[in-house]
């Protein structure tokens, strides 16, 4: 491999979940999402337009799962009632992405989506790429009724939008693609499948010695072959697409022992191409490995012993297995903390499920990072999350100053009988804006914060909630 994976010095300063977030989220992204619901929301009506500052806001109680029951007395959490009411949270809802009035690309069927899906693709791909690279399909699952959306049987959730993304082997995603039919495939040079494919590849420089890995869906001769100056690639095939293919049959396989290895190698268009069919798995083809070395795998037999048995496995197989994982780890981190919000604008669903892998990407490049530094153990996803919640909670948030006399209800606060611990705030809200010292009454009292200092103090930070 030749290629150079290291980290650009700016992302290595980067230390807080938000400015990790806030590379792929950059603020000229929030400048388009600001702008178009002003606009469209005075379009449908002038005399009530929408104001740009709770859309951070907006975007935290996304980030922020249970959307129901959020401005309950009972069950809402204080946080997301502090931070808006919920008539205003609901003009907030009112997203819009592209202006209607502007005829420009006025075919394109993903308009709606464009500027989202062309901004986040970029952000995304001026990361450096892995050696290990994966395409495969994911869903986006939606029922909304919509000519996009489409049946695919053998996805755990069947219907929705159809998305293509190219990953590495940690579930980062480097670029996506929203299938639209048929005006996706202008590259037209080899099958629509294998158009896809190529498509996703044009931003990866070539000859570095990437190694492309994909399933039966893209494979073919010809894509192989087509990758033969500026890329290695791997992945299974179809029987119907190998011509005079002198494999084995599914019968004859079966009367072969379990773990049977059968290799054929040709030459296509001056290509060296290798075929593998092992008896626990499809065909494989290969531009760059073969079965050498061939190592054992355990199997469990449910036929004769009721119990795990060693096999023989060529390298190919453990080379596909290895690598091939990207797409179905992120497809596991989306599902585990799913953005969920109705609406009946189609774009929306593509919008939310665009935002999860904006914060996974973030939360990936956050360990990479901490792991090349060599610090603790990094933030999960969750603690990721809820500590990006936290930030875009409170970020640029002022705090209340009141004239005159305090409240009754502030003078004589209700008396705790134990004080809760106080979490520091993180790093980001800290050096934020907008700090405020109050005076609250001796039964509030807590230990100072300052180092060193073994003292109580009754002064108490309006925004962040600690004592000073």
């Amino acid at each position: 491999f030749k290629g150079k994976i290291d980290l650009p010095e700016n992302l290595m300063r980067f230390k807080t979940p938000y400015e990790f977030f806030n590379y792929s989220f950059s603020p000229s992204l929030i400048d388009v999402i600001c702008n178009q619901p002003v606009l469209y929301s005075a379009q449908l009506d002038p005399s009530k337009p929408i104001i740009t500052n709770p859309l951070m806001i907006f975007v935290n109680i996304l980030v922020m799962k249970n959307i129901r029951l959020y401005w309950n007395d009972q069950l809402g959490p204080t946080c997301i009632k502090d931070c808006t009411p919920a008539n205003k949270f609901e003009k907030t809802r009112c997203l819009h992405f592209q202006d209607n009035l502007c005829s420009e690309n006025a075919s394109d069927k993903l308009r709606q989506i464009r500027p989202i899906l062309d901004h986040l693709n970029d952000r995304f791909s001026s990361i450096p790429m892995e050696e290990c690279l994966s395409i495969d399909e994911q869903i986006c699952a939606t029922k909304a009724r919509h000519h996009l959306k489409i049946y695919l049987p053998d996805k755990p959730h069947k219907y929705g939008y159809k998305l293509f993304l190219w990953c590495d082997v940690s579930g980062f995603s480097y670029k996506v693609e929203i299938y639209s039919g048929t005006e996706n495939d202008f590259e037209r040079k080899l099958e629509p499948s294998a158009n896809v494919v190529l498509r996703l590849c044009r931003d990866v420089p070539t000859g570095l010695d990437h190694k492309i890995h994909f399933d039966n869906y893209y494979t073919s001769l010809s894509l192989i072959d087509y990758f033969k100056t500026g890329f290695l690639s791997l992945g299974t095939v179809r029987r119907n697409r190998v011509n005079n293919c002198k494999l084995p049959t599914e019968d004859g396989l079966k009367k072969e022992p379990r773990g049977s290895i059968d290799e054929y190698t040709c030459d296509y268009n001056g290509t060296e191409i290798t075929s593998i069919l092992w008896k626990d798995n499809k065909i494989v083809l290969s531009s760059y490995v073969g079965s050498e070395p061939v190592t054992t795998v355990k199997r469990f037999d449910r036929k004769k012993n009721r119990k795990y048995i060693s096999i023989k496995c060529p390298k190919i197989v453990q080379e596909y297995n290895k690598h091939m994982l990207g797409v179905d780890l992120l497809d596991s981190y989306i599902g585990r903390y799913r953005t969920i919000m109705h609406r009946k604008k189609w774009y929306f669903r593509i919008f939310y499920h665009l935002l999860d892998i904006c914060i996974i990407n973030s939360c990936i490049l956050n360990r990479r990072v901490e792991m090349i530094r060599g610090e603790a153990k990094p933030l999960n996803l969750l603690h990721f999350r809820t500590e990006l919640a936290q930030f875009l909670y409170k970020v640029g948030k002022i705090a209340n100053k009141r004239r005159g006399r305090l409240q009754s209800s502030e003078i004589t606060p209700p008396i705790v009988k134990r004080q809760k611990i106080s979490h520091l705030p993180p790093k980001d809200i800290r050096f934020d804006q907008a700090h405020w010292p109050i005076h609250t009454t001796k039964s509030c009292k807590q230990r100072c914060k300052r180092e060193n200092c073994k003292g109580f103090s009754v002064v108490e930070c309006s925004k962040c909630k600690i004592k000073l």
